[in-house]
């Protein structure tokens, strides 16, 4: 299995964390980031990846060359201005020719997530924690403003996902930034995309457009996760995952 990773942003929540880095390379525990995500995916079974870059490139390629991972790095010049939808897009012609896990760089999770989405059916499939509202509760005094809906069809496919959340109760899972793709999924997908105006292209979110692809009447697989994993949005998140998990052998 084939992973690309999107490491282009900077994570301007992050603020003078990532003033001389890209997202993906502040540490947790005292391991950047991009490690984590790297052993997880291997662990999985990933033997191949695509970097997608764009803030501070360089330090990702240094990264890359100074552990001796088999990474080719690509870049969305763009990334200041894009989303990752753009970032995912410059992977494209390999996500048109093999099945490919896709992850965000600012998470950490458990190689057995990475596993069950690799198993999963369907052309397209992604990750989701069922109690993510405890854990947005955990992370933000008010999660309405920052957790969106996701909602599931009786088959355990996406029913909704990306709208605002006016009650937590409406919310059956949380979205992790951990997908899979076979390539006739993201045809489907790059398909929608073009649907839309250019210029809201250029800035659409991932949960926008698999948005699209449920209105559409694609099929979009949902795994559960029920392993350790965390996102890195904010400094008190980088205090409260180091609380959360303590660094053990493998450990995510």
């Amino acid at each position: 299995m084939h992973a690309i990773i999107l490491a282009a942003g900077r994570g301007s929540r992050l603020h003078g964390l990532t003033s001389d880095r890209p997202k993906c390379l502040i540490e947790l525990h005292g391991e950047p980031l991009l490690a984590k995500v790297m052993r997880s995916l291997q662990d999985a079974g990933c033997a191949s990846f695509t970097i997608v870059a764009g803030y501070h490139e360089h330090l990702v390629r240094a990264f890359v060359a100074s552990n001796g991972y088999r990474a080719q790095v690509v870049v969305n010049a763009a990334w200041a201005t894009t989303n990752m939808v753009q970032s995912l897009l410059a992977a494209g012609k390999v996500l048109q020719r093999q099945r490919c896990i896709v992850s965000y760089s600012d998470i950490f999770y458990s190689s057995e997530i990475v596993a069950d989405l690799a198993r999963s059916k369907g052309p397209i499939a992604i990750s989701y924690d069922p109690d993510g509202r405890q854990l947005w509760s955990d992370r933000f005094a008010e999660p309405l403003n920052d957790i969106e809906t996701f909602r599931l069809n009786r088959d355990g496919t996406l029913a909704e996902i990306g709208e605002a959340v006016a009650d937590l109760a409406d919310v059956q899972g949380q979205y992790m930034g951990l997908l899979r793709f076979d390539p006739n999924g993201f045809a489907d997908f790059f398909n929608c995309l073009q649907r839309i105006p250019k210029r809201r292209q250029l800035t659409a979110s991932m949960t926008e457009v698999l948005s699209l692809l449920v209105k559409a009447g694609k099929r979009v697989t949902c795994v559960p996760n029920a392993w350790p994993w965390g996102e890195l949005d904010t400094p008190a998140d980088v205090v409260y995952f180091e609380r959360r998990y303590r660094r053990t052998p493998g450990s995510p």
